[in-house]
């Protein structure tokens, strides 16, 4: 991977349309953006629980981790798995009053009721659909964000021994930073120091600010925050590579009704526009279906 990942010219036209706010959501102080009126489909619309038809279902999701996930210059929500979770709702025939708030809240959210979807944009494992539904919106992989005036890492996970690594709290990539870590001590390498932030921007301020060494990033996400950040270089090994998407609670109903829903943007070919109006091709999936198989 190219230390000096830059991608300007293929981004461009997204960036024309989605300009980022310059700090993050703060996240004990939940902003709320509202869907408009849905168009259902009858079809899709019948999946929903019979107490949640045509209602107004709670979600939550991040917003400073573009272009999944966002805030444009005038701080409405935006992003691939905000357009995606607002289109499949539509067709469910239910409006979703989306909250922005920390990816260690959405899981503990939705099985206390406070939410009744997560637009996070979630890992899909086992360990997790133990306890909530899960419904695959995209493929990514994981790799690192330095200073652009840093070394590049080497294409190797050995190449953050040693090295304090930012990551999102809750992330997936906590544990494999763990065990790499374990592996570097074992060679006679230094330990992997894991430190954690509420969201991306906090974790690529660290890397910036020189608190942290490298911060993990998934890998449609630091293709654009590379081209947009001339502070931040993408490099490193790409890890972790696995499915993401939305959640629901567990055994609610929502989950099948949403893979459906989903489904049928794939289907008639508003998922690939809308992943591709974000330049993110790799990100793309054909099948949608809820809790599928998983390697882990």
């Amino acid at each position: 991977m190219h230390h000096h990942l830059r991608r300007a010219a293929a981004l461009a036209a997204f960036a024309a349309t989605l300009t980022l706010s310059s700090c993050a959501q703060d996240a004990d102080d939940p902003d709320s953006d509202e869907s408009p009126a849905p168009a259902a489909d009858a079809d899709l619309a019948a999946l929903v629980p019979d107490d949640l038809r045509g209602a107004t279902l709670s979600a939550v999701i991040g917003d400073s981790n573009p272009p999944l996930y966002s805030r444009t210059e005038s701080g409405d929500l935006t992003g691939i798995t905000y357009d995606l979770g607002i289109a499949a709702a539509e067709l469910l025939g239910v409006e979703l009053d989306v909250e922005a708030n920390s990816f260690e809240s959405s899981i503990p959210g939705l099985q206390s009721g406070t939410y009744d979807v997560s637009l996070w944009g979630t890992d899909i494992t086992e360990e997790r659909m133990r306890v909530i539904d899960q419904v695959p919106v995209g493929r990514i992989g994981y790799t690192f964000l330095t200073a652009e005036s840093a070394e590049p890492l080497a294409d190797t996970m050995d190449a953050i021994c040693g090295l304090t690594v930012a990551a999102i709290a809750g992330q997936t990539t906590i544990g494999l930073l763990e065990e790499q870590s374990a592996a570097c001590e074992a060679a006679g390498d230094g330990s992997v120091t894991v430190s954690t932030f509420d969201d991306q921007a906090s974790a690529g301020l660290a890397v910036k600010s020189g608190r942290a060494d490298a911060a993990t990033v998934n890998s449609v996400s630091g293709i654009y925050i590379a081209a947009q950040d001339e502070e931040l270089a993408l490099t490193g090994p790409t890890f972790n590579e696995h499915l993401t998407g939305i959640a629901t609670a567990q055994d609610s109903g929502l989950g099948e009704a949403f893979a459906a829903a989903l489904q049928q943007l794939v289907d008639d070919g508003s998922y690939e526009e809308i992943i591709r109006s974000y330049d993110a091709d790799t990100f793309l999936i054909d099948e949608i279906a809820v809790n599928p198989p998983t390697d882990g």
